[in-house]
């Protein structure tokens, strides 16, 4: 469930359906990629942090703000870094609905790459009460990995999560931002 308050989104991008979000998404790509490639002859912005990078900076933001998930995993013999490096490596296509993936799509190209570490950490906020009631005392470790690997991570609104996102960054900021450099 919920999790990190309220705060509107405005409407915009967030509100659209899925018609309208196939036709958005490949046009909000190449604006990116196009920002991006601005950037970069401007020297004005580095270039992304590795994965390795973004994944331990998950690990450690995890454990400060979402321990009871990192212990379980930690139980069934997941790190929460490989279920983070699954869904990031399939872009959460199949995890997330269409609209939270432009939203996501947003969330990064706008407030940043350090915000990857903390939407992933909200997912697993978001996740918490299934993954902590499975039990490796009570259903094998493979059940949880095959639960987290192939979940349809339905009912996530990442606007449920602006707030706590913003919180997580004014306590662990400073460290990600270390990692990611």
């Amino acid at each position: 469930g919920g999790g990190g308050g309220g705060g509107g989104d405005g409407g915009g991008l967030l509100h659209l359906d899925v018609e309208q979000a196939k036709e958005v998404l490949p046009k909000l790509l190449i604006l990116m990629q196009q920002h991006r490639q601005q950037q970069r002859r401007n020297k004005w912005c580095p270039p992304p942090p590795s994965r390795m990078a973004v994944l331990h900076a998950i690990e450690i933001v995890a454990m400060r703000e979402v321990p009871q998930v990192c212990s379980s995993l930690a139980a069934a013999g997941l790190p929460i870094a490989f279920i983070s490096n699954h869904w990031m490596r399939h872009a959460f296509w199949g995890f997330l609905s269409i609209k939270e993936l432009i939203a996501y799509a947003v969330l990064v190209a706008t407030a940043g790459f350090e915000y990857q570490v903390y939407y992933l950490v909200t997912i697993f906020m978001h996740l918490e009460s299934q993954i902590v009631s499975i039990s490796p005392h009570t259903v094998s470790s493979l059940d949880l990995g095959e639960f987290l690997l192939n979940v349809e991570i339905s009912e996530y609104r990442i606007k449920d999560y602006i707030e706590a996102m913003q919180m997580m960054r004014n306590r662990n900021g400073k460290d990600v931002t270390q990692v990611l450099q």
